[in-house]
């Protein structure tokens, strides 16, 4: 009877201490992957309805049963907080409506008819395995009830995907908040729980580069060539006695004439370079010094010097960057975690991973990514777009699936009705497309002119109410930060805008020795006489001159080819967005991390106009760039399918 019931205490129930719980029965059980404001929403509703007893029997039966009505009413896999109240509304209202024959079913005789009637789960449609991790003592017999540890293949759930709940743009302000702890070489969730500016503490400055430091230090100490002492990436240190050993700067005091290989962060001061580690800073010397080929070398950059020790001063002889790590070997490393919260309980579901793979090959998905600094204030801007809008709407059954415009969208920062006035001559030429306006998702990403941006990074998205006509116009509108994340299916995709070659260029370090072989290769290439053979000439040449023709010949690549590659290596060696000192490139010190590029993303979309238009894939990561919008009557943009992961780089003139 309804009065013979105990009088039940509320408590307040922390989404970490019913994680678990949670895990083992939407998850391991049910096969749902719970999002982390879900979790709070399910933890603020259990902790006063059940109290001390959310451990018991009866709690678990509630969620078994919000995981029975979430599935009856095909949500998907994923729970978020608006489905999950809608699900607990249902529930409550099913304590106080009176069903037929007058019986009326409170929330407790409820669970308890459905604990005696239905103790199993149902194994036509469930997954029931249990939880690898044992259960605490005083759960081990209420789960036993009602878990038992029945062992059933689970069915194809390929009829509840919905590519549209795997297709999501993340802000770094969004993203969880992690820490790395160098001494158990793992990421942890940060204590700070506030993704704004207010957020930041002096402590985070002061760790910022510490952390960058130890991330790049641990995943240099997993590549293979290192361990072994083979630097085959670098020929310059193939001599070093070091024997691929890194030494602490500190370490270096009283060790006169010696050869070492350092690890550090490279700095400018009094107009010295300087390497520093969290040991201690040393001054270089670079007269003699041959760096790697194909790399930029600037402040902020973490890298590894092979030289000598002498009189407090370290002689380099050979420099380079740490290399690049591949995505499922970074992702072993550090136990899977998902840093963009997608999946349940912070770690990537394997098995969901790869029936999302498999998937993505059923969609014939493309992404157009337009060029850097759509400026809609000029006519010729909106002239292009709305050609490119009439392009795509020719077949429209090869629409892509979002556009993304990249800032900036003012050629000059304008006041902010003169700013809105910009979006809504977009939304008119929109209107004239209505293909793309009903089915496409156009995704902003602010640039330097846009409204409310500072220098710093990340870049806020620009505020919704400039775009309030065009959000009318147009199904889906996505105003993003800068950088930021989006996810399809299984694949990550990076999207940042920044003139970040020409700031390598504008800071990179000067070697004299390389400026001085240049200088003799010039010299040389004049004095010689030039001689033009003919076919048989050339053929009659010695062999060790037809090989060096060769190697000259592809060492000579084109200006643009090198310059993306040298570009693209340098960042992902660096596996971070914005490899600076905070001089160079300020941050948000506490959201630093939504800045790393460890693990590398599947697709890293850097727009820079100030760089040449390429496609170049590094480490499997696949990195494009659109150039500019604009050049003279042609317009720039990529063309980009999600299935084949295949890009096209194209110009359309108008």
């Amino acid at each position: 009877m309804e009065s013979s019931q105990p009088v039940v205490l509320p408590i307040r129930l922390l989404p970490s201490n019913l994680r678990p719980l949670a895990y083992r029965i939407l998850s391991k059980k049910h096969g749902l992957n719970i999002k982390s404001d879900a979790l709070k929403t399910l933890a603020d509703f259990i902790g006063p309805k059940f109290g001390s007893d959310w451990k018991a029997a009866k709690s678990q039966m509630f969620i078994e049963e919000v995981a029975r009505l979430w599935k009856e009413q095909e949500r998907g896999i994923f729970i978020d907080a608006e489905g999950l109240d809608d699900i607990l509304k249902d529930l409550e209202a099913l304590e106080s409506k009176n069903l037929k024959d007058t019986h009326q079913v409170s929330m407790d005789s409820f669970l308890k008819a459905k604990q005696k009637t239905d103790i199993s789960p149902r194994v036509d449609n469930q997954d029931a395995v249990m939880a690898d991790v044992p259960p605490s003592e005083d759960e081990r017999t209420t789960v036993t009830q009602t878990s038992p540890a029945t062992s059933v293949t689970p069915p194809p759930m390929r009829e509840t995907f919905d590519w549209r709940e795997y297709f999501k743009l993340i802000s770094a302000y969004e993203q969880p908040l992690f820490d790395y702890n160098s001494q158990r070489k793992q990421y942890e969730q940060s204590k700070t729980s506030v993704s704004t500016f207010s957020g930041a503490n002096i402590e985070d400055s002061v760790h910022l580069h510490r952390r960058r430091y130890h991330i790049v230090r641990d995943r240099l100490l997993r590549n293979e060539n290192f361990q072994s002492g083979a630097l085959n990436p670098y020929a310059s240190f193939a001599t070093t006695e070091s024997n691929g050993t890194i030494t602490q700067i500190k370490n270096l005091l009283g060790r006169n004439n010696q050869q070492f290989l350092l690890l550090g962060m490279l700095t400018l001061v009094n107009n010295n370079w300087h390497l520093e580690d969290p040991s201690d800073s040393i001054q270089l010397n670079l007269d003699q010094t041959e760096p790697n080929d194909g790399l930029y070398y600037t402040q902020g950059n973490i890298v590894l010097c092979d030289g000598v020790y002498s009189g407090g001063v370290f002689y380099v002889t050979g420099m380079g960057h740490p290399p690049a790590e591949k995505r499922a070997e970074t992702l072993e490393a550090i136990g899977n975690i998902d840093f963009l919260g997608i999946h349940a309980n912070m770690r990537i579901d394997r098995e969901l991973h790869t029936r999302l793979k498999l998937l993505e090959r059923e969609y014939d998905h493309k992404m157009v990514i337009l060029g850097s600094d759509c400026f809609l204030d000029d006519f010729r801007t909106l002239e292009a777009i709305n050609r490119l809008f009439t392009k795509l709407s020719e077949l429209e059954d090869s629409v892509p699936i979002t556009i993304v415009f990249n800032g900036s969208f003012s050629s000059i920062p304008l006041p902010s009705a003169e700013y809105k006035g910009l979006f809504d001559s977009l939304a008119e030429v929109l209107e004239k497309h209505p293909v793309i306006a009903g089915n496409v998702s156009l995704v902003f990403v602010p640039g330097e002119n846009d409204h409310w941006q500072t220098p710093v990074w990340p870049k806020q998205r620009i505020p919704k109410l400039f775009g309030s006509r065009l959000s009318r116009v147009a199904r889906s509108v996505q105003w993003a930060s800068n950088p930021a994340r989006m996810v399809y299916l299984s694949q990550e995709i990076v999207l940042a805008r920044d003139d970040i070659s020409a700031r390598f260029r504008r800071n990179s370090v000067v070697f004299p020795l390389l400026e001085a072989k240049e200088e003799q290769k010039y010299e040389d290439n004049g004095d010689e006489e030039i001689v033009n053979l003919s076919d048989n000439d050339a053929e009659d040449q010695p062999p060790t001159l037809k090989k060096k023709s060769q190697i000259d010949r592809l060492e000579n690549l084109p200006t643009r080819v090198s310059e993306a590659r040298k570009l693209v290596k340098t960042i992902l060696d660096q596996g971070h967005i914005s490899p600076f000192t905070k001089n160079l490139k300020p941050v948000v010190w506490h959201l630093d991390h939504t800045l790393h590029l460890s693990p590398l993303p599947n697709v890293f979309i850097i727009s820079d106009p100030t760089s040449p238009a390429f496609d170049v894939t590094y480490h499997g990561c696949k990195c494009l760039n659109a150039g500019a919008f604009i050049e003279k009557r042609k317009m720039n943009y990529i063309e980009y399918g999600l299935n084949n992961k295949r890009a096209e780089i194209k110009e359309l003139y108008f």
